[in-house]
C-alpha cells in the first residue's frame, strides 16, 4: 500500500516566490506555534486518493493521464494569504490559496468519478467546494489555543502570483517524524493548446 495523491507541482521561481511571501510573515508569528512547511514541498493538492495497493497504482496513473490529455494547460492565480480552512476556529494551517479556478475544479471532477469507479477503499469524494492552495505552515492547535487573543497574528494579505500548470503529478506521500516526503511517481502532461 502507497500513500497517494494528485498534485500540481510548481516551478522553481513560483516556489521560490512563495518562500519570499513565508519569510515575509514569519516575523509575526515568532511567538507562535506553526511548523512551517518546506521549500521543496510546495504544492496544489487536486485529490487525495489515500491508501492505494500497489496493483492499482498503474490504473491510477493510466487515469490520470487521460485526463490530463483531455484538459489543455491552463493558468492559475494565487491571491491570498490566509488562515484555514476558511471560517473554521481555531484554524489549522497557513494558505496561499488562489482564485476560483474553473479548469482546476473541472480536472478534480473528472478524477473524482473515474476514482470512485476504481473502488480505492480508502478514497472519498469531497462534498465542499475546491480552493486550490499552497500550505505555508501548520498551526500546532494545543499551544495556538493557549495563546491570548492580542498574541495571535491578523493574517489576510492580497498578493497576485500568476503562472501556467502545464502538468499534474501523481505522488506518494511518506510521513516521517520530520514531516511528509512526497515523490513523483508519475507526470502527467497537459494537452498543449494549438
Amino acid at each position: 500500500m502507497k500513500r497517494v495523491f494528485v498534485a500540481i507541482n510548481l516551478q522553481d521561481k513560483i516556489k521560490n516566490k512563495l518562500s519570499e511571501f513565508q519569510k515575509d510573515i514569519e516575523s509575526e508569528f515568532e511567538f507562535c506555534p506553526i511548523k512551517w512547511a518546506k521549500k521543496d514541498s510546495f504544492h496544489i493538492t487536486l485529490l487525495f486518493l489515500g491508501s492505494v495497493k500497489s496493483e492499482q497504482i498503474p490504473e491510477v496513473i493510466k487515469i490520470v493521464k487521460r485526463i490530463a490529455l483531455q484538459n489543455p494547460v491552463f493558468s492559475m492565480n494565487l491571491n491570498k494569504i490566509c488562515y484555514a480552512p476558511i471560517g473554521v476556529i481555531p484554524p489549522k494551517m497557513i494558505w496561499i490559496k488562489s482564485k476560483k479556478n474553473e479548469q482546476a475544479v473541472k480536472i478534480k471532477k473528472e478524477m473524482e468519478k473515474e476514482f470512485l469507479n476504481l473502488n480505492i477503499s480508502s478514497f472519498r469524494a469531497e462534498n465542499r467546494n475546491f480552493i486550490p492552495h499552497i500550505t505555508l505552515g501548520r498551526i500546532k492547535q494545543w499551544d495556538w489555543r493557549g495563546l491570548d487573543q492580542d498574541e495571535k497574528p491578523k493574517i489576510e494579505n492580497d498578493i497576485s502570483l500568476n503562472f501556467q500548470i502545464k502538468s499534474i503529478d501523481v505522488m506518494e506521500s511518506r510521513l516521517k517524524r520530520s514531516g511528509a516526503e512526497h515523490t513523483i511517481l508519475q507526470t502527467c502532461e497537459l494537452k498543449k493548446k494549438a
